[in-house]
């Protein structure tokens, strides 16, 4: 994988495990912000996801200059990250701030044409202004000291995978995303909703996919191969039974090697009804080709971009947007002291 850092030069991989996270909500050390080889734990966001939760945030309302160009991309985001290191880390850690950027994933339109044509209403922003929030929006993060990861013809979901298992270190990964929600089976990740800001935990998991345990986050991927995926258009068996499901796919463990649908439908066939299992074997190709989407990649060819940060350019920022509690509180300060 051709992790590089500041220099240019490839990044050297970590394998050696640091153990779970424990984190304490203190805040703040001199050069504490680095690459992501050099970190004791790395804060990644879905860019895209933290874009459109601050830009159309409801809790925040309409935010706006005094001459009315929107500014919840700048002054939510920034509150959003320093937020976040203040919560989730603490003094002595040296962290890596990371945004991965989304791709058009070529590879699943292939195999899926449909896939994600129906994205969500309140996503859709005029396109003039899209693209200006999306430009302030960038540069503001380009004036954190920060890392720019992505993978070409590829989602971020897939390039926040490689990075989580490439690095092996303690990971907060922030977004809202359940297509990430797999990643909770390690030991070296938390997964922090964008939109309520708060861990991802086991009674999420339960709640929404009927699986017991975060070690068992792997089979989110086959569960969305059977039950689809509306927000991505994925078709799912039509009239599959839903408990009886559940109960076939909580009786089966496999390996990524495994050949888990076969596993599934065997499972349904010792259920004591049988319409589970015929409509598994009915629906088999769709089932398979549903999962070639829905399996988080995690060997990608990532392309990272080390940005050393400008306190001049985010004061700028913050004065061109108004957002002046930032600069008379210098709440910045921590990113660069």
């Amino acid at each position: 994988m051709s992790l590089r850092g500041a220099d240019g030069k490839p990044l050297k991989v970590t394998k050696q495990r640091t153990g779970p996270l424990g984190f304490k909500p203190l805040f703040g050390t001199p050069q504490r912000f680095t690459t992501p080889d050099k970190a004791n734990i790395i804060v990644v966001y879905d860019a895209l996801n933290l874009f459109f939760t601050m830009s159309l945030a409801k809790q925040m309302g309409t935010i706006c200059t005094s001459t009315h160009i929107p500014s919840g991309q700048v002054f939510g985001t920034f509150r959003r990250i320093r937020a976040n290191i203040k919560q989730f880390t603490r003094v002595g850690q040296r962290v890596a701030l990371v945004f991965v950027w989304d791709n058009e994933p070529v590879a699943e339109k292939a195999i899926m044409p449909e896939y994600k044509m129906n994205r969500d209403g309140h996503q859709t922003l005029e396109a003039e202004d899209l693209d200006l929030r999306m430009q302030s929006f960038r540069a503001t993060l380009e004036c954190m000291p920060c890392t720019f990861a992505e993978a070409p013809e590829e989602e971020a979901d897939h390039v926040i995978a490689t990075m989580v298992m490439s690095y092996e270190k303690p990971t907060l990964v922030m977004s809202s995303d359940k297509d990430l929600w797999p990643l909770m089976g390690l030991d070296t990740v938390k997964m922090v909703s964008m939109r309520q800001s708060e861990v991802i935990t086991e009674a999420h998991l339960q709640d929404r996919f009927a699986l017991r345990s975060s070690k068992y986050a792997y089979k989110i991927a086959l569960y969305k191969a059977v039950m689809g995926d509306a927000s991505d258009n994925i078709p799912k068996v039509p009239r599959i039974p839903s408990k009886d499901f559940h109960a076939a796919l909580n009786a089966i463990e496999y390996t990524p090697g495994d050949d888990c649908v076969a596993m599934l439908m065997e499972s349904a066939s010792k259920l004591p009804k049988p319409k589970a299992h015929n409509l598994l074997v009915e629906w088999e190709t769709r089932v398979r080709r549903n999962l070639l989407v829905t399996t988080l990649k995690d060997n990608l060819e990532v392309e990272t971009l080390w940005n050393p940060g400008s306190r001049a350019g985010l004061e700028q920022i913050f004065a061109d947007f108004e957002c002046q509690s930032f600069l008379d509180g210098g709440l910045h300060d921590f990113l660069f002291d």
